[in-house]
């Protein structure tokens, strides 16, 4: 329906970049110079022309693709290194406009001139008065003296010094609207900069953390021991299965007939097999303990992964929160050296105070028996 909460309309919006959509395409001529105004922060990973890049407007005709049709909104403008563009009209704008814009936009914000303003009506009524007095002594026949014409005079000029003096104040206080408004911008845009600077140099740091934590020497170490640990346990639990198990049996029954053993072959396969099972057992445990180390490991690895997939580039695992995490980056801006987390503090001290004691309510019996006092009473 339209009814949004109007975002794109401050004077910081966009950088500055405003989009004037009532401009008319009869008013950009070939061969003028424009300046390209579409891209803002959501949009900039789909083009390829920064905002502030400098254009010169071309005839259509001069388009490689004859058969591609554009609407007369539509402009053919050459961007340099950035290419010639098809840019719709309220996408540009004239290198002059910036300034204007910047006045409309600081007039609009806050601005105290409207229906409440009764100065300038209250001044006109004033001068029409003291007029109408002067006029009041000329029609009774009286002679005007002198003086009251001078006093007439200084009135009115005084006045007209208040409406002047007005004006300028008003022209100076936009003046300096615009002044802050231009700072504000480029101390934006370099804590912008920076912040991007910052946060990259954090993201190779975590990449680092894990690439430490995957190479060390008892990482692999472990890695490989546990590779070993279930390949062994699975050879031993594949032997004795109910379906393998026979198989097992008359493979080490021929064995030992092929050494000649005098001992029974039966008995040395139970022996064998309950020195395999000890062993499937210790297996397991030395399994359980890699596994915990790994763990362990793989979870930190995985907190330092999920920080650095962070959509929103938050590559800071020392924060708790968004408030900690803009405390952080603005207390290394401003040239921090260790920042010290605070955590959220009590918006009340409760004290046990020892020497007050506590009095037994007589009503409470009544309330045990289900019983109202007031009515009791």
């Amino acid at each position: 329906m339209g009814l949004d909460k109007n975002q794109n309309a401050g004077p910081y919006s966009n950088n500055g970049y405003r989009k004037d959509t009532n401009i008319s395409h009869l008013d950009f001529m070939e061969g003028e110079i424009v300046e390209f105004v579409g891209q803002s922060e959501k949009t900039k990973h789909k083009r390829g022309i920064p905002n502030g890049s400098m254009g010169v407007i071309l005839d259509k005709a001069c388009m490689k693709n004859k058969q591609i049709k554009t609407s007369r909104s539509q402009l053919y403008v050459d961007f340099g290194k950035y290419g010639t563009r098809i840019v719709r009209k309220e996408l540009l704008r004239f290198t002059d406009d910036h300034e204007d814009q910047l006045k409309e936009a600081t007039d609009t914000q806050g601005s105290t001139q409207g229906f409440q303003n009764y100065v300038n009506e209250m001044n006109r009524k004033e001068k029409n008065r003291l007029r109408d007095e002067l006029l009041f002594v000329d029609d009774e026949g009286g002679s005007v003296s002198l003086d009251k014409v001078k006093e007439f005079n200084k009135q009115v000029n005084t006045i007209h010094k208040q409406m002047n003096d007005k004006v300028e104040k008003l022209n100076s206080l936009k003046q300096d609207k615009i002044n802050k408004t231009l700072d504000n911008r480029d101390n934006r845009n370099k804590y912008r900069k920076w912040r991007k600077e910052f946060l990259d140099q954090k993201y190779l740091d975590l990449k680092t953390k894990v690439h430490e934590l995957q190479s060390s020497q008892e990482y692999k170490q472990k890695r490989d021991l546990r590779k070993k640990l279930t390949d062994e346990i699975q050879v031993i639990e594949t032997q004795y299965t109910p379906i393998n198990e026979p198989i097992t049996k008359t493979e080490f029954i021929k064995n030992c007939d092929s050494d000649n053993s005098d001992k029974d072959p039966e008995k040395l396969y139970h022996y064998q097999k309950d020195k395999d099972i000890t062993k499937l057992k210790y297996l397991k445990n030395e399994l359980h303990k890699v596994q915990l180390y790994m763990k362990e490991s793989s979870s930190e690895v995985k907190k330092y992964d999920n920080y650095m997939n962070s959509s929103s580039r938050e590559y800071i695992p020392e924060v708790s929160n968004r408030i900690d995490y803009l405390s952080y980056l603005h207390y290394y801006y401003e040239g921090g050296d260790t920042y010290k987390y605070e955590g959220p503090k009590p918006s009340r001290i409760y004290k046990v105070d020892s020497n007050v004691s506590l009095q037994p309510d007589k009503d409470i019996k009544l309330f045990q028996w289900g019983l109202n006092p007031q009515d009791v009473h």
